[in-house]
């Protein structure tokens, strides 16, 4: 019988376990108690603990944070990185693809001046798998501080969990693929982002990749070389459908594999904006301004319809200025937020579940060496956007020999493209659709465990970010989330979740420390 397990290791749930140790060390210490040790299991089906899919170890560090060091910098991890230095870039340096040694040399200026000052780090967009090592590392701190201060007693277990049961009100009961049972009085899901919704027809097609963003760098290229060559075409060509991370981790991929650059004739990036993110400012002057979001402050009332417009206005207007997301996201974000929580909570809700990933999409970023090989490629007449919406995808048969991808223009005329590679970039699918075992029952027609929230995005849960009694969601699962102050349709940065997990810590050790309050449950439910 457990106190408590996490179902995922990933960021969100290893962030809560790191303060939830916080915790219960402060207020044990405060209290004099000398209570049993907390009993804790954090299950991971892959073993990656602290790491989860985004941070995984790689053969090939060509993946990039999508984020730069200071948005990243939770639990010192500036400091980290100047005290682990040796170690990290060791790690870069003898890995097996030349990914990490390439960014070192790419980045040696830079680095050697943030050996002088750490601040001159701070806008470096780092290989995932070094900011995987430092959260490998903040979890084995945790871990020793449980156990010297005697507050916890934590198991990590690499398996999968198919069922959640409740087998009483303070009793729920674990299956694992193995076989194995876990009981524990309360559970953390943090299972991290959805895979896209599934294509049954294309996933088996040799040359279709369902899910770039979940590949490692190695394999990755092994699956798009694999497709290029079993193509008929002399000069194959690359489709990919979506423009925003995974799209640029392809292109970036390509551009820094010579076989790949040399195989692929064309890369055809689709998408219903036809841009990709931007990696570097524009510089221009003078500075961006938010005119059409912040001049909605005046307004005695505001929609969220007329929010998510001017907000689209003022991106249009700064792209047509020759501005980049970087130069106008801050002032538009600024804009946004000052606006946002002077509507009301029936805009806010339906801003959150109409309109949420569509304004993250609008400032999407990219590191700038994704940035630099989308231009190259571009330079070289080898990739090209196309604005548009891809209606369907047709395999490869006896007819035709390679991907046949039909897309509606803005102009209602549809187009095809031949490919021999076709790579889905669109990003999370929906619960609806999700083949997860876990999430499918504990969803499912009668369950007691958990339901999703209304964008089909998310789990639904109440101000303690519980689904139902004892079942604690964190991580991606909470898109769509909008109680009181809380508005959240995504979570892609490491400051802010780890804020998120902070307040999932303190609600969780108040729940452990002073027994259940009843009556906070039944808001899961309702809606």
């Amino acid at each position: 019988m457990q106190d408590l397990v996490f179902i995922g290791g990933g960021l969100s749930g290893t962030l809560t376990l790191v303060h939830l140790v916080r915790e219960l060390q402060a207020r044990l210490a405060t209290t004099r108690s000398s209570g049993r040790r907390l009993r804790v299991t954090m299950l991971d089906r892959n073993g990656a603990f602290g790491r989860g899919v985004p941070y995984a170890r790689s053969e090939d560090s060509v993946n990039l944070l999508n984020n730069n060091v200071s948005r990243m910098n939770v639990f010192d991890f500036v400091r980290w990185l100047g005290r682990q230095e040796q170690r990290w870039r060791g790690m870069l340096e003898t890995q097996p693809g030349n990914g990490g040694r390439a960014w070192l040399n790419r980045n040696a200026a830079a680095l050697a001046m943030a050996e002088r000052d750490p601040a001159h780090g701070l806008s470096l967009y780092l290989p995932r798998s070094v900011y995987g090592l430092f959260m490998e590392d903040v979890l084995r701190t945790a871990l020793d501080q449980a156990e010297r201060a005697a507050v916890a007693s934590v198991r990590l277990v690499t398996a999968e969990a198919v069922s959640l049961k409740r087998e009483a009100a303070d009793r729920l009961r674990i299956t694992l693929r193995n076989g194995d049972v876990i009981r524990s009085r309360r559970v953390v899901l943090g299972l991290g982002s959805l895979p896209p919704d599934p294509a049954p027809h294309l996933e088996t097609a040799p040359g279709y990749i369902h899910d770039f963003s979940r590949l490692c760098s190695g394999t990755a290229c092994r699956r798009l070389l694999d497709g290029a060559l079993a193509s008929q075409s002399t000069l194959p060509s690359a489709v990919t459908i979506g423009s925003n991370a995974a799209a640029m981790e392809a292109i970036h991929t390509i551009r820094t594999h010579p076989e790949l650059l040399a195989r692929f004739s064309r890369i055809v990036v689709i998408s219903p904006s036809g841009c990709l993110p931007d990696g570097r400012p524009s510089r221009r002057q003078p500075p961006f301004k938010a005119r059409h979001t912040v001049g909605l402050g005046a307004c005695e009332r505001v929609s969220a319809d007329q929010l998510f417009a001017a907000l689209l206005r003022d991106v249009e207007e700064g792209r047509l200025a020759g501005y980049s997301s970087l130069d106008y996201s801050q002032p538009i974000c600024d804009g946004f937020r000052e606006v946002f929580m002077g509507i009301s909570v029936v805009e806010r809700r339906r801003f959150v579940e109409e309109y949420g990933m569509r304004f993250t999409a609008l400032n999407r970023h990219t590191p700038p060496e994704y940035a630099d090989a989308a231009r190259h490629l571009r330079g070289a007449g080898k990739l090209q956007t196309l604005r548009a919406r891809v209606i369907d995808v047709t395999p490869p048969d006896a007819h035709c020999l390679e991907f046949s991808v039909r897309a509606a223009l803005e102009d209602g005329t549809e187009t095809r493209l031949r490919a021999a590679v076709v790579i889905n970039c669109r990003g999370s699918g929906t619960l609806r659709l999700t083949r997860d075992q876990l999430l499918r029952e504990i969803l499912g027609p009668g369950s007691d465990i958990a339901r999703s929230n209304s964008t089909g995005a998310g789990i639904a849960v109440t101000g303690d970010f519980e689904a139902s009694p004892g079942i604690y969601v964190v991580g991606p699962l909470l898109a769509g989330h909008t109680i009181e102050t809380d508005h959240i349709w995504n979570l892609e940065d490491a400051q802010r979740i780890n804020d998120l997990t902070q307040r999932v810590a303190a609600i969780i050790a108040n729940h452990v420390l002073n027994g259940d309050r009843a009556g906070r449950y039944e808001l899961a439910f309702q809606n």
